[in-house]
C-alpha cells in the first residue's frame, strides 16, 4: 500500500510537470494546432485510472490559471473529462497503440465540442493563439465564428490529443519507472483475484 501510494504520488507530480512544461514549450515556440496541455493528464489516467487523471486535469488548469492566464480556469472541465475518459478506456482496453489513437480521437472530439462554446462565449472564438489565423481565414471564406472555431478547434484537438496519446503510449512502453508501477499494480490485482 505504501509503495503504491508513493508511486502514485510520483506519477501525479511527473504528469503535472509534463503538462506545465509542454504547455510552456508550445506557447514559447508558438506552435500551431498544438496545446499538449493534457499529455500528463492522459499519462496519469492511463496508469492510475480515471479519478487520478481527472484530479491531475483539474489541478493543472487551476495552476495554469494562476501562473499563466485565468482563461485556463474556464477549460478545467475539459481536462478533467480527458482524465476520466482516458482512464475508463485504458481500464477497459489497456493503453496499446490502437486504443491510444482511438482515445485521442474521442477526447479530441469531446474537447472541441465543449471548448468551442466556452471559447465563443468568453472570447468570441478567438483565444489569441496560433489557431486564430486559421479561424479568421475561414470567417473570410464565409463561415460564421462558431463554425470556423469548431472546424479549427476540432482539427487542432484531434491532432493534439492523438499526438499526446501516442507520446504517452511510448512513455509507458519505454520508461522503466512506469512499467514497474504497472507490474506492481497488476500483481496486486492478481493477488485479489486469488482470494
Amino acid at each position: 500500500m505504501k509503495d503504491n501510494l508513493k508511486y502514485s504520488l510520483i506519477i501525479v507530480l511527473i504528469s503535472m510537470a509534463i503538462n506545465f512544461s509542454l504547455t510552456f514549450i508550445v506557447l514559447f515556440f508558438n506552435i500551431p494546432f498544438l496545446f499538449l496541455d493534457s499529455a500528463g493528464t492522459i499519462l496519469t489516467a492511463a496508469i492510475l485510472g480515471p479519478i487520478y487523471g481527472a484530479i491531475v486535469g483539474i489541478l493543472t488548469n487551476l495552476l495554469l490559471s494562476l501562473f499563466l492566464s485565468y482563461s485556463h480556469l474556464y477549460f478545467t472541465i475539459i481536462n478533467a473529462l480527458i482524465g476520466l475518459i482516458t482512464g475508463l478506456i485504458a481500464r477497459k482496453f489497456k493503453f496499446r497503440l490502437l486504443s491510444a489513437v482511438v482515445t485521442g480521437i474521442i477526447i479530441g472530439i469531446m474537447s472541441a465540442s465543449i471548448g468551442v462554446p466556452i471559447s465563443v462565449i468568453l472570447t468570441e472564438g478567438l483565444s489569441g493563439g496560433t489557431i486564430d489565423g486559421f479561424i479568421k481565414s475561414m470567417i473570410e471564406c464565409g463561415l460564421n465564428i462558431t463554425e470556423a472555431s469548431f472546424i479549427a478547434r476540432l482539427i487542432a484537438n484531434i491532432f493534439d490529443k492523438v499526438l499526446s496519446c501516442i507520446i504517452v503510449y511510448l512513455m509507458i512502453k519505454k520508461i522503466i519507472f512506469f512499467q514497474k508501477y504497472i507490474k506492481l499494480n497488476n500483481k496486486k490485482e492478481e493477488n485479489k483475484d486469488d482470494i
